[in-house]
């Protein structure tokens, strides 16, 4: 074994240690180990996955102490403080995702921070404080800073998106008398597609819900699976 001891504390992230190792006969190689040091965890998730542009935000936010088990033993390890919205970053959308997150200017300075008794809390992102006072849509993440009640600090992530409407197809063929879904088709033959769309996060829409006028549908992109 190989003891590797803080000077006082680890910094709350992800750690990467390299060995050298010299055998009997002088010979020697290089490995590396690797590990997570964390203060506690902190995650969350909102009451919707999919919101619309005009959405305001709840999220459900936990803190836990690491090592506690937390995962295989719900509801223990629960720590009280605080929690605070640092930033907003933007991901990008279907068909345009960016590589590396962009801040969005997200008035993060008009958010309260928010109370964590046993575990638990909540914080709320108003549209208000969005830009032009509406979201973008796609898909973001918001990084949270916790303050456990020692005065322990560590951060986590929440995970949201943003659409006017779920949108899906699927291949289909009629005949005089019906029409199924096909998914066995031949390279040479045309596709025809059967096209849903429901406003974003009614999921148990069955029809004839306004979607806030005519819609109208294009093809933006084909994407070849096997690259």
């Amino acid at each position: 074994t190989c003891t590797v001891a803080p000077s006082s504390s680890w910094d709350g992230g992800s750690y990467s240690v390299r060995f050298k190792i010299t055998g009997s006969d002088n010979a020697s190689d290089i490995a590396y180990g690797y590990f997570e040091a964390r203060a506690f965890y902190l995650y969350g998730w909102t009451s919707t996955w999919q919101n619309k542009p005009t959405s305001n935000l709840s999220f459900s936010i936990y803190m836990y102490q690491a090592g506690t088990n937390w995962w295989g033993s719900v509801g223990s390890g629960g720590l009280s403080g605080t929690v605070t919205l640092e930033k907003v970053e933007y991901q990008g959308a279907e068909g345009n995702w960016l590589s590396t997150p962009i801040q969005y200017n997200y008035n993060t300075s008009a958010i309260n921070a928010s109370t964590i008794t046993n575990g638990a809390g909540t914080i709320a992102l108003p549209v208000a404080h969005a830009p032009s006072g509406q979201w973008l849509t796609g898909y973001y993440r918001a990084i949270l800073k916790g303050t456990d009640s020692s005065g322990n600090t560590d951060y986590g992530y929440v995970w949201f998106g943003i659409k006017r409407w779920d949108t899906y197809a699927s291949p289909f063929e009629c005949t005089a008398s019906s029409c199924t879904s096909k998914y066995n088709i031949n390279s040479h033959e045309n596709i025809s597609l059967f096209v849903r769309i429901s406003n974003a996060g009614e999921w148990s829409d069955n029809g004839g819900t306004s979607l806030g006028g005519n819609v109208t549908i294009t093809v933006k992109k084909l994407q070849d699976c096997r690259k």
